[in-house]
């Protein structure tokens, strides 16, 4: 109804406003309105200035939905996941707008939806829609299978919040039943408690040991035997190891280990520990950090052992005084994990330090009590079992105290065990107001007290908060047991002052009950008249109404806090602890709620309140990192922005809007409750904005409802949505951008990442130049992943030639490009260097943050990041560089093969010995050596000014020769080794390299020195290669034949990752086939027809005929020398230099091959005349390898022998090398046979008859 002004009369004392109640004919709750009384004049109002009506439903009930079951069973399986299906009832038809909402909690069965040791099922939680005039629906929860051997398991299921609907049963148990049979598995870490015992729990079996797991999830707890059989050794000093998950335990002096179905396994014997216990039994076990620490005989000790597991050593450590403990446990502080606890044969709780030995007692002794048992768990609680029978109890490390946890039952021979870097089990119901209102807990136990529908929970601790509301909202909300008069909830109601109220309190089972309320709002339940209720006597189950006095004095509009405690004994105190039942705790304020509203929201930065009001500073939100959380804070203000004002009873909600889709990427709703102090509040919840994708322009926006006149609707809209049915929204000051925050790069050979960019890895990838790599690059956010939603194109890729100041280098191009992003992923894969050198890879996007960096919201030409949301970072988003050194990806080998000089014969060549000034008789190749990219391309930056590297040049051969085949050459008589010789010239440069060997494989690599790839050459290095072999002058070679198959090139300094190898990488090579060309090397020398002419007669004929031939060797077998090729280069004739291994060189070519330079006659003096004369000038050719016009002439016989010396040209060089001329100037009648050339035939001795003859 709208603002309305009422008058009295004069004498008037009562007036009538009327209220107009629309009805309808809808199935609904009873509904609340309040009607506030305010600006009286000339009045004093007394009780409450906003009653409250009640609108009463008479349309009929909403149906009750109820779980089908309590109780749900299903085999887990051994694989994969099945579903369990959860059927809910309607006890009527469905209405329109039905729905229910439901979760799933664990219990001894884990949610396995995030990766964990032990996956159960899948935790499920929703709303479920309900069709019109349904009666029965269903939900299917995912069972997860395994192979584990453990106890069948639990979890619960909870149906809630119901839209029209009633709620019957809402919870049900699920249990998985195992059905995993193996016995040699360990344990898993988790808060289960183990005991052994030479009683079977649940029978009258004794003399053998059990292993038992205690399952806490009833009270009095329940003891599971883990092996039917038992086992014969009656080991003790039982420990879990948390390495191996593995329960140890000691047979005398025999380790032996316990398996997750509780078979026992011999480890070995610990020969460290002293012999009596081969009779003895030691107590007390517990394991830490692969140390397995054992005590406890009935006689106090004055020291423990500790164990090595790893080789079973054995310490000892001796103790400040003796104790007989009969079990202990660790204490878990982090990784401090030193102390001792343990309660001792008297009694007393007793630390122990294990790394000293100094023994404290702590607190008073427990008289009949004996702890054999003991646990504790990392969340620092320590528990210990009494073998009497007297209970189960949790011990105060700090005072000693203990606190009853459930009954147990007597044994013999028993002895504890947990995993200590597991969460201890819960057992109590704890309360949740502030820290100073002290805690109160509750043992839940079968057949508890509560209070309300629902029973407690457990919990291990008070979950203090500053709403008292921690647990409504872990595990099942069990704060039910109190509300008001129509069965509203309490919690942040308001309570007039100087008025009664009556709130109705809803018990379980017959229990007495207190209630605590803190008037003076001290933190505290104690001041006289903070209890309002005590029941004295036992009330009854159901409900019942409560009534209290608030008087006027209190303070109002601040939160303080209500108390309510029920059990079966009436021995109740604000705080401690009660053997049964529950306690709930309720925030509550003093005064009235309604407080009429205008104003605008912004959302500001959290830091933003030292800025001035609206100043662009202030409201200034500055560039996001995608997958980084951030804070803000949503700030309440007058309308026109002049002040802030207080937020109370508001409902909000907060979206942070993508503008250029308009389209939301976050929503968070939020109600301020009525006793919110304060007109902003900064949301810092953690993760809840680390999970927005990228967004070029964002903007927060905040929506809430309002009434008719456009004023702030203050309500609760979850509970109240027919106050909440207008909304205004207002948007914040300032929009940003969300980046992602670097680049994360990959290079890959084909489909092997071969480098990313990370900044750990600066060492440069070794590529290979025009070779295509395939690039990836993923917009990363802040922890690592994809940044989603990053779509942009022409990002500047930028691949950089380092070294530009380098004048070796004639090519100095990047090869920069633009990459195209799809959800955070490049698109343009390709990445190539064509040139070789120092590169550097790097991507930068200065464009995605635009909106901000034209306001400078972010540091510009920056790439910075920060962990604070309320810090400038960099504008750009780059990437780590990636160094690449590029080299060459193959080698063309350019060589020309020719004889040298160049003949007119290519099958043969004469051996010659080779020089640096005599290698013109050789087999040549000649060219050059050119480094090239995988396009085939020259690599021009492959100088010795910059980055040549050195190139092996390898010559793959065959040679034969009257040895075999690749063997060591020799002289034909096999005495003198002969060596093939190699001259190697690079660039014309006259530096001439001389290498020999006598075996032509076994001569080095042609190492191509860096430095051979001249600056000027640009890539390419030439070469002048040249072979022949040595040539013996005084002993002759058969002749050698070579078959040329392949030059080969490669460079191991220009290694590189490319063509799929890494390790070893891929080494550029070069490859030139030669053809399996032949050529042949044939000694050969200058032979005259007679090395000892006959004697001239100078009465007869003064001249002599001296011809001269070129003799070629082979003095093997007619196939070798056919092999060869001796035979295709002679003219069979039958001389006897051919019988004697020399055959004519008919294919000899005198311009080329070599001649006679000089015949020297000795005696000198004119006695004899050589016709023609040869000199170096003019020699003595011998076309087709012979010359028949040479002659001698004497001219006088004053020297009857003269010897005539051949001077040949090196390649024709032999010794000997000279004829003898003879003459006579006997009267010819004395001799027979003289021709008419004046030559003489000696007639021998005993020849009858001589004649002459002509010739």
């Amino acid at each position: 109804m709208p603002e309305t002004r009422y008058v009295f009369n004069g004498g008037e004392k009562n007036i009538t406003i009327p209220v107009i109640i629309n009805g309808d004919k809808n199935i609904e709750n009873d509904e609340k309105f309040y009607l506030q009384i305010n600006n009286e004049h000339n009045l004093s109002i007394t009780g409450t200035q906003s009653p409250t009506g009640i609108i009463l439903n008479d349309d009929g009930n909403y149906p009750t939905i109820s779980i089908a079951s309590s109780t749900y069973n299903i085999i887990e399986g051994n694989v994969s996941q099945k579903n369990l299906e959860i059927n809910l009832t309607l006890d009527a038809p469905a209405l329109m707008d039905t729905s229910i909402k439901y979760y799933t909690a664990d219990n001894s069965a884990k949610d396995g939806s995030k990766p964990t040791e032990d996956r159960d099922y899948i935790r499920t939680n929703g709303t479920l829609d309900i069709e019109k005039n349904s009666t029965i629906v269903s939900i299917n929860i995912p069972i997860l299978g395994d192979t584990f051997i453990e106890p069948d398991e639990q979890f619960r299921f909870y149906i809630y919040s119901p839209k029209n609907l009633h709620i019957g049963r809402n919870r049900a148990f699920i249990t998985i039943k195992n059905d995993d049979i193996d016995s040699d598995k360990p344990f898993i870490c988790d808060e289960y408690m183990y005991i052994s015992s030479s009683k079977k729990r649940g029978s009258t079996q004794t003399g053998k040991m059990w292993l038992h797991r205690i399952d806490t999830t009833e009270n009095p707890f329940k003891f599971e035997v883990m092996d039917n059989e038992g086992e014969e050794q009656q080991y003790n000093a039982t420990a879990y190891n948390p390495e191996d998950n593995y329960i140890y335990a000691l047979y005398h002096r025999e380790l032996v280990k316990l398996t997750k179905s509780g078979k026992l396994i011999n480890v070995g014997k610990i020969t460290g520990l002293p012999a009596k216990f081969d009779n003895k039994q030691l107590f007390a076990g517990v394991i830490n950090k692969g140390y397995y620490f054992v005590t406890g005989l009935k006689s106090k000790q004055n020291h423990i052992y500790r164990i090595k597991l790893s080789d079973l050593n054995v310490t000892d450590i001796n103790l400040s005084k003796k104790v007989a403990i009969q079990d202990f446990s660790f204490y878990y502080e982090g990784n401090n994990t030193k102390y001792l606890y343990g309660v001792d044969r008297d009694g007393k709780l007793t630390k122990i330090d294990s790394s000293n030995g100094i023994v404290t007692s702590i607190g008073e002794e427990h008289i009949g009590y004996k702890f054999d048992s003991s646990f504790s768990y990392k969340d620092k609680r320590f528990f210990a079992n009494d073998s009497n029978g007297n209970g189960f109890f949790e011990f105060n490390l700090e005072t000693g105290e203990k606190y009853f946890i459930s009954s147990s039952q007597s044994a013999k021979f028993n002895d504890g065990a947990n995993c200590i870097k597991a969460n201890s089990p819960n057992f109590n119901d704890y309360g949740d107001a502030p820290k100073s209102y002290g805690d109160a807990w509750h043992r839940i136990i079968k057949d508890n007290p509560y209070l309300g529908k629902n029973n407690a929970d457990k919990e291990n601790k008070s979950n203090y908060s500053e709403d008292a509301d921690s647990d409504d909202i872990i595990g099942i909300d069990d704060e039910d047991g109190i509300t008001l008069s129509d069965g509203s909830d309490i919690n942040g109601i308001y309570f007039d002052t100087n008025a009664t109220h009556t709130i109705k309190v809803k018990l379980s089972k017959e229990a007495y009950l207190k209630v605590w309320i803190d008037k003076e709002i001290d933190g505290y339940f104690t001041d006289s008249d903070d209890l309002i209720y005590h029941s004295g006597t036992k009330l009854s189950a159901g409900e019942h109404s409560i009534s209290f006095y608030l008087p006027a004095n209190l303070t109002t509009n601040t939160k303080t806090y209500l108390r309510a405690r029920v059990s079966s004994t009436p021995n109740m105190s604000p705080t401690g602890f009660v053997t049964d039942g529950e306690v709930e705790d309720y925030m509550i304020k003093f005064g009235s709620a309604f407080q009429p509203l205008r104003g605008k929201f912004n959302i500001e930065r959290t830091n933003s309140g030292s800025y001035p009001r609206m100043s662009d500073a202030r409201n200034a939100w500055y560039t996001q990192i995608v997958g980084r959380d951030f804070d803000y804070s949503l700030v309440f203000y007058k309308e026109d922005f002049s002040a802030e004002q207080n937020l109370s009873n508001i409902t909000v909600r907060v979206d942070l809007m993508n503008m250029d889709t308009n389209s939301s990427l976050y929503q968070y709703n939020y109600y301020f409750p009525d006793n919110y102090v304060g007109s902003r509040k900064s949301f810092t919840l953690p993760h809840d904005l680390d999970g927005l994708p990228a967004t070029k322009n964002a903007r927060f926006r905040v929506t809430y409802a309002v009434d008719s006149e456009r004023s702030v609707v203050q309500a609760n809209c979850a509970i109240t949505p027919a106050f909440c049915t207008n909304h205004r929204s207002d948007e914040a000051k300032d929009n940003f951008a969300i980046r992602p925050n670097y680049y994360y790069m990959t290079i890959f050979d084909n489909s092997n990442p071969i480098r990313v960019n990370t900044h750990d890895n600066n060492s440069s990838l070794r590529v290979s130049a025009g070779y295509d790599y395939n690039l990836s690059v993923v917009a990363h956010d802040n922890n690592g992943l994809r940044a989603t939603d990053y779509n942009i194109s022409n990002i500047t890729r930028v691949l950089e030639f380092l070294d530009k100041s380098n004048s070796a280098c004639p090519v100095k191009d990047d090869y920069n490009g633009t990459d195209d992003f799809i959800n955070g992923n490049n698109t343009n894969t390709l990445l190539k260097i064509k040139e070789v050198g120092n590169y550097r890879l790097s991507m930068i996007d200065d464009i995605w943050t635009q909106v901000d960096s034209i306001k400078e919201d972010c540091e510009i030409n920056s790439s910075s990041n920060s962990a604070n949301g309320n810090i400038k970072v960099g504008c750009n988003i780059v990437s780590p560089d990636i160094n690449l050194s590029s080299y060459p990806d193959h080698f063309e080998i350019n060589l020309i093969m020719q004889n040298l000089p160049n003949s007119t014969h290519d099958d043969f060549i004469y051996m010659s010995e080779m020089n640096s000034s005599a290698n013109n008789i050789a087999i040549s190749y000649q060219g050059n050596v050119i480094a090239k990219n995988e396009d085939n391309q020259t690599t021009q930056n492959f100088t010795t000014g910059y980055f040549a590297q050195n190139v092996a040049l390898d010559l793959n051969a065959t040679t034969l020769s009257d040895r075999g085949i690749d063997k060591a050459l020799r002289t034909s008589d096999g005495a003198t080794i002969v060596n093939f010789a190699r001259t190697i010239e690079f660039n014309s440069d006259g530096n001439i390299t001389i290498e020999s060997n006598p075996r032509l494989n076994n001569l080095p690599l042609i190492n191509i020195d860096a430095n051979k790839f001249t600056n000027e050459h640009n890539g390419t290095a030439n070469i002048d290669i040249r072979y022949n072999i040595d040539k013996n002058i005084s002993k002759t070679i058969n002749p050698i034949q070579i078959t040329f198959h392949r030059f080969k090139a490669d460079s191991i300094s220009s290694n590189s990752v490319s063509h799929g190898q890494e390790n070893p990488p891929y080494i550029p090579n070069g490859d030139l086939n030669l053809g399996d060309t032949i050529r042949n090397f044939y000694f050969a020398k200058v032979t005259p027809d007679r090395f000892n002419y006959p004697r001239v007669n100078m009465n007869v004929s003064t001249i002599i005929r001296t011809p001269l031939s070129i003799d070629i060797f082979c003095d093997l077998n007619s196939s070798y020398c056919t092999k060869t090729g001796v035979i295709n280069n002679t003219i069979l004739s039958g001389t006897t230099r051919e019988q004697i291994g020399w055959y004519l060189s008919t294919n000899h070519n005198e311009d080329i091959d070599g001649n006679v330079t000089q015949l020297i006659a000795n005696p000198t003096g004119g006695i004899v005349t050589l016709t023609p004369n040869p000199t170096l000038l003019s020699p003595l050719s011998l076309p087709h390898g012979h010359n028949g016009i040479e002659s001698a002439k004497f001219n006088n016989c004053n020297n009857q022998q003269v010897e005539v010396t051949i001077v040949t040209d090196p390649v024709l060089a032999y010794q000997p090398n000279s004829y003898i001329l003879n003459c006579t100037n006997n009267n010819s009648s004395q001799w027979t046979g003289v021709g008419q050339t004046g030559n003489i035939l000696e007639v021998k001795p005993k020849v009858n008859r001589s004649e002459k003859m002509n010739w």
